[in-house]
């Protein structure tokens, strides 16, 4: 998510990088992409979240298992020596108002040597009622 303000009922993308910069095969590792209140993720499960026809099905990680909750996106799976995937999901902002996007973690499981994090920031989504807001 950019730091561009977004109006209220917009639908964004969210798009992850998470890349093995070992040598080595690095399995169960767990990527937790928290989200703030006012947003909710658009199950692509459910036929929800808009089409990603944008995203090159390659360059895609395949997870041995995607948890979805109402505050957080769960992906787990593995990565090649040096790979590099992506993580791509809809949200959308359904509460108007200034909001910090907490940070993105990566970490593998049982290696606790390995892991990564994604500082978070801010972002604000305009709506009817944005100049009411303290």
């Amino acid at each position: 998510m950019g730091q561009a303000p977004v109006a209220l009922a917009d639908l964004v993308y969210v798009e992850l990088e998470i890349r093995n910069t070992t040598g080595e095969r690095v399995q169960n590792i767990a990527l937790v992409d928290r989200l703030p209140a006012g947003w909710e993720i658009e199950n692509a499960r459910l036929g929800r979240g808009g089409s990603t026809d944008w995203v090159d099905p390659a360059s895609l990680w395949s997870a041995d298992y995607v948890n979805i909750r109402d505050d957080r996106m769960e992906v787990f799976g593995s990565l090649g020596p040096r790979e590099a995937k992506k993580v791509v999901y809809a949200v959308r902002a359904v509460t108007a108002g200034a909001f910090t996007l907490p940070s993105a973690e990566a970490e593998a499981m049982y290696d606790p040597r390995l892991w990564a994090r994604e500082p978070g920031r801010t972002i604000q989504v305009s709506g009817p009622w944005k100049d009411n807001l303290l």
